[in-house]
């Protein structure tokens, strides 16, 4: 594991740290310096399926409309292919349900989509890799990070890094560059994502010599933590791995302070975008919060971040977030790989160029897609301060 540019930190015991303080700019803040221009594409006429499902309506819905506007940016900087074929969107709600998710693939199936990208969570998507819900079509996966799903299906590509990387990243990043030694871990049992992170966690923690004190999962997301937590705070824990929804850290939040106990506090990919979306009025409850993240906006952007941004301001879009960013680079990866095959888009050829993507030049740095279908990309660590997000540290 190589770590890169660090915000703030002292030197650990195991890894050379660069110094490089950094203050942390939303996405809907961000000013591009405009877009590059394209050779002229002649439309051919033809138009390629390309299906989206994801959580359109109910608790997550903020998850796909996000990342909604960003597949729609990623195709407003390239409405055509290599080609003059255009890609047209068939979109379909899985209201954040497994079920739903699986009833919406067949949907798209019939109507002879050449992939799909998905922007829903690990539940949905682990439920979709199963064998038995397989229809040959190459999924992009932007938001789902469970190891298993590429690993169960040989029709996912996932663009995220996944959570055993993310996991290890935050035990060592805790330990090594932190020092800090006892740690208790909180999460959902309901959540694929967060039992996941929280069992690796506590594998990666110990290997790295520090003490879980313990692993508090709670079925019920509302049940008093005064007690559990004072319990914690006597056995002189120093850091909390909270991997959960907004929901369950923030109750966690908010009952560390009605006790007035301030430890270090840790969380996963995507948590601090969906408060910063969903939570505005509790900011003030994770303020010195960490979390692993796929990006940070605060570092210098590639050209095609720049365009992407500009786009997004001069369209006027709401939803802004890591979400919107990832829904980007998956419409963005699928044109490039449906460019290198010819229609009719069979869909093992898709598939095979998905999962030759070398150094696309994504957001903020370049990322591949292994043969394997798993992401090449580095992990970010970012902190809240005040109403802004804070770069510290990007790890290889």
């Amino acid at each position: 594991m190589e770590y890169g540019e660090v915000g703030q930190g002292r030197r650990g015991s195991r890894a050379a740290w660069l110094v490089r303080p950094l203050m942390l700019a939303l996405l809907m803040a961000l000013v591009a310096t405009g877009c590059r221009q394209d050779p002229v594409i002649e439309p051919s006429g033809r138009t390629v399926k390309v299906g989206v499902i994801g959580p359109f309506s109910g608790p997550d819905a903020f998850v796909g409309k996000s990342g909604l506007e960003g597949v729609e940016v990623a195709l407003s900087h390239h409405p055509l292919l290599a080609n003059g074929d255009r890609v047209e969107l068939l979109v379909e709600d899985d209201l954040g349900q497994p079920e739903e998710t699986v009833e919406a693939l067949e949907r798209l199936d019939d109507k002879g989509v050449a992939a799909v990208i998905l922007l829903s969570r690990s539940n949905s998507a682990l439920f979709l890799a199963d064998r038995r819900h397989w229809k040959k079509i190459p999924v992009v996966v932007t938001t789902a990070s469970h190891p298993a799903l590429t690993e169960t299906s040989p029709h996912f590509v996932q663009l995220t890094f996944d959570d055993a990387f993310q996991s290890a990243v935050a035990a060592l990043f805790l330990r090594d560059e932190l020092l800090l030694e006892r740690a208790a871990v909180i999460s959902d049992p309901d959540d694929e994502h967060s039992r996941f992170l929280a069992e690796n966690f506590v594998e990666r923690f110990g290997e790295a010599n520090g003490v879980v004190v313990q692993h508090l999962v709670l079925p019920d997301k509302t049940m008093d933590l005064r007690e559990p937590l004072a319990n914690l705070q006597r056995e002189d824990v120093q850091v909390l791995y909270v991997p959960a929804r907004a929901g369950l850290l923030l109750h966690v939040a908010g009952s560390l302070r009605e006790m007035g106990w301030q430890p270090v506090i840790m969380t996963s990919d995507g948590l601090l975008s969906e408060i910063m979306l969903k939570h505005q009025d509790k900011l003030g409850l994770i303020d010195g919060v960490m979390a692993t993240d796929m990006h940070s906006s605060l570092l210098m952007k590639t050209a095609y971040g720049e365009d992407i941004s500009g786009l997004f301001l001069e369209q006027e879009r709401e939803y802004g977030s890591t979400f919107t960013i990832l829904g980007s680079e998956g419409a963005s990866i699928l044109v490039q790989a449906l460019d290198r095959c010819r229609p009719p888009y069979e869909p093992q050829d898709v598939q095979r160029q998905l999962r030759m993507t070398r150094s696309f030049e994504g957001f903020s740095g370049p990322l591949s897609i292994g043969r394997d279908g798993k992401a090449i990309r580095p992990v970010y660590v970012n902190t809240m301060r005040g109403q802004k997000l804070e770069f510290m540290v990007k790890v290889y």
